[in-house]
């Protein structure tokens, strides 16, 4: 997929008419999109096997959320949505943990509010909180999108589910990404 996705780059720095430069685009955004599928799949295999290694490295968490953010604004922006970020409670900012994962953790999130919102905002908040010799991560994504419905609810965090068929047909996804999110949480 690596090799598709080089060549797809190759391709379009060369010189292309309009109607070549929309294939092209189109060709990139589905592997793009099929490389999201392949990798959650590779991570959910190694959740359910017990095989997925979660690292133990400094980081600093202020810096990791202004980064996220700023990396995620454009998606937000193309949708002309209002992105924010709060910081609350935060004694400690320098942690160790697995910073790669909590980012997907959050990417996870906000790709499901930027996908589900129409129009708005949306609210990234976080705090870091000392609990006996550890500390503890609280994030939370508001948002102003479709929300989910009562009987959809008890199913948010299940392997392969979305709330129903029109919802894959209409946003698309695997729904595995809460499911990841969970299991790395």
């Amino acid at each position: 997929m690596n090799g598709v996705i080089g060549m797809i780059e190759l391709i379009s720095s060369t010189q292309l008419d309009d109607r070549q430069k929309d294939f092209v685009g189109t060709a990139k955004r589905s592997a793009k999109s099929l490389m999201v599928v392949i990798n959650d799949i590779l991570d959910f295999s190694k959740i359910e096997a017990g095989e997925l290694t979660i690292e133990q490295i400094p980081f600093d968490v202020d810096q990791l959320f202004r980064d996220f953010v700023h990396d995620q604004q454009f998606q937000a922006n193309k949708k002309d949505l209002k992105l924010e970020l709060l910081k609350r409670q935060c004694q400690y900012t320098k942690a160790i943990g697995d910073p790669f994962r909590i980012s997907q953790v959050l990417n996870n999130l906000l790709s499901n509010a930027i996908k589900f919102t129409q129009s708005g905002s949306i609210t990234i908040d976080y705090e870091v909180v000392a609990q006996n010799d550890h500390l503890s991560l609280n994030v939370g994504v508001t948002d102003t999108g479709i929300g989910v419905s009562e009987t959809a609810l008890p199913h948010l965090f299940d392997s392969f589910s979305q709330s129903d068929m029109s919802t894959t047909r209409h946003y698309g996804g695997t729904g595995l990404g809460l499911a990841i999110s969970k299991q790395l949480c």
